[in-house]
């Protein structure tokens, strides 16, 4: 058996009451049988000074008759034993009872008479206690029974107000430490009322749960804003390859996606004759510009350098031509305007249909990106400024050029097409 705190209270709580009830009763007993005694002693004394004038006032001493009928009086009082008048040489005159006297009990009090002028008596008297010590013990037995009952009362109303007031509180407050202990979570105990130790205890403990739960919350803040950050390029804003390997799965599941692959042209030239941080600005000016352009489904990436990943959802039949046409047209529709002056900028786009399927079946994501990365440099070779979309599904189509693109374990055969934008104004620079 578990000993618990209120049985630990009641082992201090039992043997201390029933030592101190013991020697309360004890004193009260002693005290009570004193007070008998001593009122026994009274009412003894009286019965004895009557009978003693009595026994004066008619001169009883030489009438034994007579003397015996007065000391009949002791009858009245239960607890005197025998008596007897003794005149001055101790010779007995008459008793109580008569004859008998206190031939077999030892006298108790005494009282001298004086007979005569002359003459003296004394009346001897013999009484019991044993009448007070019964009383005194049933009234004993009576109190200790009255505290007994009064303690099984106690007992019962300190369980209920230890149960009410300690263990209820103490079997939350437990409750709430094991599964903070146990890692399932951090409760509080409850906004606790008791002005008291434990409740001083519980308060402390909510406070320190809601302490925890404060830093818990800024870890996590801080966590997701690491998190974002490690997501994001520190110079444009935008998602980069760590973010594109996590989530291009989700846009994979979409029906007729796209995928495609774009650089700057010319961004090496721009870096060179208008420096770095002229170099900078555009690329964060095509970030916004196609941040604009895509939906928060898509997947939008810095891949590398001047180097772009756009993972569309639900282009369609055509959408492709349609896709290649936008991002052509979002880039080079207006100038860049930079801290050297507005700058055309253009791009050479790979496109293909995401996930890669052919007649074996849907591709990795990597093959897709190398694919598209193919046909990037084919838009280079072709002048740049225009999208080669690469069609995986009309290779058996007559009058197409097939193509083969290396991929991961082996090639694929393709019939790519260029897909060229509008003009611009020759208001701009151009790089040369």
């Amino acid at each position: 058996m578990r000993l618990t705190l209120f049985r630990k209270f009641l082992l201090l709580l039992v043997p201390a009451f029933v030592v101190l009830a013991s020697a309360g009763i004890g004193v009260a007993r002693h005290l009570e049988a004193r007070d008998d005694t001593d009122d026994l002693a009274a009412r003894v004394g009286t019965q004895a000074g009557h009978i003693a004038l009595a026994l004066s006032r008619h001169d009883a001493i030489r009438q034994p008759r007579l003397a015996d009928d007065l000391m009949g009086a002791c009858a009245s009082e239960v607890a005197v034993l025998c008596a007897e008048l003794r005149d001055a040489a101790q010779v007995r005159r008459a008793s109580y009872p008569v004859v008998i006297g206190c031939t077999a009990q030892q006298p108790t009090a005494s009282i001298d008479l004086a007979v005569g002028e002359d003459e003296a008596a004394t009346l001897f008297v013999g009484y019991s206690t044993a009448g007070v010590d019964q009383q005194a013990r049933r009234r004993t037995l009576m109190l200790a029974g009255i505290v007994s009952v009064a303690f099984v009362i106690t007992l019962l109303s300190a369980g209920f107000g230890f149960r009410l007031l300690v263990s209820r509180r103490l079997d939350r407050l437990h409750r709430a430490i094991t599964r903070a202990a146990n890692g399932v979570e951090r409760v509080r105990v409850e906004p606790s009322r008791g002005n008291d130790e434990l409740g001083d205890i519980i308060r402390a403990y909510d406070a320190l749960v809601v302490r925890e739960e404060r830093h818990e919350a800024e870890l996590r803040g801080a966590h997701e804003k690491l998190d974002e950050q490690s997501r994001r390029d520190p110079l444009t804003g935008a998602f980069n390859r760590r973010h594109v390997q996590e989530h291009i799965h989700e846009v994979a599941e979409v029906s007729g996606a796209a995928l495609a692959l774009f650089d700057i042209d010319h961004f090496k030239r721009i870096n060179d004759c208008h420096g770095h941080g002229v170099g900078d600005e555009v690329l964060v000016e095509v970030v916004r510009r196609i941040g604009q352009m895509v939906r928060k489904q898509d997947l939008f990436a810095r891949w590398g350098g001047e180097e772009f990943l756009l993972c569309v959802g639900e282009v369609g039949d055509g959408g492709l031509d349609r896709l290649a046409q936008r991002l052509l047209g979002c880039l080079d529709s207006e100038p860049v305007m930079t801290s050297a002056g507005p700058i055309v900028v253009t791009s050479s786009i790979g496109l293909v249909a995401f996930p890669l399927r052919t007649g074996t079946g849907a591709h990795a994501w990597a093959d897709a990106v190398m694919v598209a990365d193919w046909g990037l440099y084919r838009a280079k070779q072709s002048g740049r400024d225009c999208a080669v979309v690469i069609d995986v599904q009309d290779v058996a189509a007559g009058g197409h050029q097939v193509e083969s693109v290396p991929i991961g374990g082996g090639t694929l055969s393709v019939v790519p097409h260029v897909v060229r934008s509008a003009p611009v104004s020759a208001d701009a620079v151009v790089p040369a």
